[in-house]
């Protein structure tokens, strides 16, 4: 398992599962009670709502507020979920793609992303980023950004058509082409306006790495690692006063998370 306590501060906590569990889509998009309870003993503490999506492979960003959470967000299909909800969790599920943590400490906002080369492409970064600023009114340049694990340069082989995918972040080795995600992904946040500094990678390859699932190295029988992310801190405490980034009732979340 991955955590990145370093990077950032307490009361968030961002981490990626390794393959000591698989958190691969089952029925539907929701965690079962083993997977739950693996969350709740890495997290230390009690979460109490919970956002997943379907994902796609796609650019759909969803924004998790009070009122959306009262329904399954399994439904919904997308790669990204935002939120400014303290004690609500975020996660996707990787084996290769890239999940990214994103966290705006002016706005106490988070997000989480499922950065395929696909979502890459159809930039994913600059609509999480539109769209937290739409909700929150984040500025990028206040943003602390964290990659996970996930299939590196060392191990992405892919097709000649990447170089005119990303022609800055393909590479040809002994007439084989070989791709840079997370590479591809840097260079967007920072063309979006994130400081250097505030992009942290874990730099471990899932392909290499045998303690993660891997697509590439494993095929179909693969599992999933979830990334997930969540902020603990009280939003009073923190001095939010932003009408559209509402308090939940903690009952009635609790009463959510025992359902999913």
């Amino acid at each position: 398992m991955i955590t990145f306590n370093h990077f950032f501060p307490r009361e968030i906590k961002a981490l990626v599962s390794d393959r000591s569990l698989d958190f691969r889509l089952n029925q539907g998009a929701e965690l079962t009670k083993r997977q739950k309870e693996y969350l709740s003993a890495q997290l230390k503490a009690p979460v109490l709502g919970l956002a997943l999506l379907r994902q796609i492979h796609g650019a759909r960003v969803f924004s998790v507020n009070p009122e959306n959470l009262k329904r399954p967000l399994s439904v919904e299909e997308g790669d990204a979920l935002i939120t400014a909800s303290a004690s609500v969790l975020i996660g996707v599920r990787v084996a290769d793609c890239l999940p990214i943590f994103v966290y705006d400490p002016r706005k106490a906002a988070i997000g989480i992303i499922h950065a395929g080369w696909k979502g890459t492409r159809q930039n994913i970064v600059t609509k999480v980023i539109e769209m937290m600023n739409q909700d929150f009114g984040t500025d990028p340049r206040d943003l602390k950004v964290a990659f996970g694990p996930c299939i590196r340069s060392c191990c992405y082989e892919v097709g000649r058509e990447f170089q005119e995918f990303f022609p800055e972040d393909t590479a040809l080795s002994q007439e084989k082409y070989f791709f840079d995600l997370a590479g591809a992904n840097q260079r967007q946040w920072l063309a979006a306006g994130v400081k250097p500094e505030q992009i942290n990678d874990c730099r471990v390859c899932t392909c290499c790495d045998k303690n993660y699932f891997s697509y590439r190295r494993e095929g179909e029988t693969a599992g999933r690692m979830i990334a997930a992310m969540v902020n603990f801190a009280p939003l009073k405490a923190m001095g939010v006063e932003d009408s559209r980034v509402g308090a939940y009732n903690e009952d009635s979340l609790k009463k959510d998370f025992q359902k999913q």
